[in-house]
């Protein structure tokens, strides 16, 4: 067994406790802490004041899309401050490699550079946007 010495105690590696299934009762529910839950499956009719949500996969699917367009115009307006801008070729360097890292689409990003004049208006990017994801969807 290895010791660990922390402010002056010395503290002794003890195996892991084995999991212990407890059965619980809430509000006339029974609930086995053992069970194995999906997360997205545990609420799929979720309501808060009377307003009802629901997780259907479109919604999923919508919000996965506007969160990835948001990336895409947030990385194409970096990368245009840092190469058009400022002419800094580090952080364009930098910029790119995050693009490959993240595995983003290279064609869609310079379409939204070249393919749009005002690149801090957010209705002109979204057009570039969906432009280039009509030719690419052909």
């Amino acid at each position: 067994m290895s010791t660990l010495l922390y402010r002056g105690h010395v503290y002794e590696h003890q195996p892991a406790a084995e999991k212990v299934c407890k059965q619980l009762n809430y509000r006339g529910k029974g609930y086995n802490t053992c069970d194995e839950h999906h997360l997205g499956d545990l609420h799929p009719h979720l309501s808060y004041r009377g307003i009802g949500y629901d997780k259907s996969l479109e919604e999923v699917e919508e919000c996965r899309l506007r969160n990835d367009r948001q990336s895409y115009l947030s990385l194409t307006r970096r990368l245009v401050r840092a190469q058009f801008q400022l002419a800094d070729e580090s952080r364009t360097s930098q910029l790119w490699q995050e693009v490959i890292h993240r595995g983003m689409d290279v064609d869609r990003i310079t379409h939204l550079m070249y393919g749009c004049q005002f690149h801090d208006d957010d209705n002109a990017m979204l057009i570039a946007d969906r432009e280039y994801q009509k030719k690419s969807h052909r």
